[in-house]
């Protein structure tokens, strides 16, 4: 029925199907020619539902710090301790919390402001190198003068002390008052008049017939730049590089003229070192009426002062101080004037 041949290969396949039935799953595996990946010893149950868990992260709390994220931190920056010398800025050497210093009376002026030395009682104010009776006497403040406070408050030998800067450049620590008086009080008003402006006005009215004293300190310049530096030009006087007031948001250069006089100016022909009388009257005036009428005031000291500070006696008339600069051309203007009112006796 089958030949030989196929008989015998039809008898070495069945052989080879039986012995291969009887064969466990590993000892198949060795047969394969196959890497095979062991699996973990550990089971899962068909029915469980893997869920992958993120990675745990943990969060150490950073301590607060002063220094800004923004800005890098440097490391091992060397810093420079010698020859090293302090200066003002106007922060407070003390906490602006200070309201009251043993044996004085309670705060009542401001660093970063104008303040009057008072006129009741008439008494000067000492000026001294240091918060405290103990250090030395550098200079005297007259009653109704006006200082910027610069630094302070302080407390020292129950007073409240502060840093001061008169006009004419004198500063140093003086007190605000005693158990029975201020000796520092707020000026009657104190406003600045931009020269690159029509006019400014005084917050507030000087009543009829009150008497008070006008200071105006500061410089100011009338001509454009380029007449300063221009070929061929003389300066004559002796200007001075920068406004003691300038301007904000201009550029600011030579200045030739304050509130009373005209002290330098540019000048195209012979170069001579000083100005013609005719030529140092400065064009700053006032009013009194409310701006119906202005005036080129005389200072109680009418000479030219390198303070540029001057100082006028007048009687109020029921409106506001107006100041203005007589200058038909403001835009090539520079430098501000300090205008401080004081009520006197």
């Amino acid at each position: 029925m089958f030949s030989k041949p196929f008989r015998l290969v039809l008898f070495i396949s069945l052989m080879i199907f039986l012995m291969t039935a009887c064969l466990t799953p590993t000892e198949i595996a060795t047969l394969s020619p196959q890497t095979v990946t062991r699996l973990p010893a550990t089971k899962i149950p068909p029915s469980s539902t893997i869920t992958p868990v993120p990675p745990t992260r943990t969060i150490v709390p950073i301590p607060p710090t002063s220094i800004s994220t923004d800005t890098p931190i440097p490391t091992n920056t060397p810093v420079a301790t010698a020859n090293v010398t302090p200066t003002l800025t106007g922060t407070p050497l003390v906490s602006d919390q200070v309201t009251i210093c043993p044996g004085a009376p309670a705060i009542s002026i401001n660093r970063n402001a104008w303040v009057q030395v008072s006129l009741r009682p008439p008494i000067s104010n000492n000026v001294r190198s240091e918060p405290g009776l103990q250090a030395e006497k550098i200079g005297r403040l007259n009653p109704g003068e006006t200082v910027w406070t610069v630094d302070g408050p302080r407390c020292a030998d129950g007073y409240t002390w502060w840093f001061v800067r008169r006009l004419d450049g004198l500063e140093g620590w003086t007190a605000e008052g005693d158990a029975a008086d201020y000796w520092l009080l707020q000026p009657f008003d104190a406003f600045f008049y931009d020269t690159v402006i029509q006019s400014s006005t005084s917050k507030f009215v000087l009543n009829g017939g009150q008497k008070y004293r006008i200071i105006m300190s500061g410089t100011y310049r009338l001509w454009v730049p380029e007449q300063w530096t221009a070929q061929g030009v003389c300066i004559r006087g002796k200007s001075e590089l920068r406004p003691m007031f300038p301007s904000p948001l201009r550029t600011n250069g030579p200045v030739g003229a304050d509130p009373y006089y005209r002290f330098a100016r540019p000048f195209y022909g012979a170069c001579e070192k000083i100005l013609d009388s005719s030529e140092t009257i400065s064009a700053m005036m006032f009013s009194l009426d409310g701006g119906k009428s202005y005036s080129l005031p005389i200072p109680i000291i009418a000479e030219y002062r390198e303070d540029h500070t001057y100082k006028y006696a007048v009687i109020g008339q029921g409106y506001p101080l107006k100041v203005m600069l007589d200058d038909a051309v403001l835009n090539d203007n520079y430098g501000q004037i300090i205008i401080i009112v004081e009520e006197t006796d």
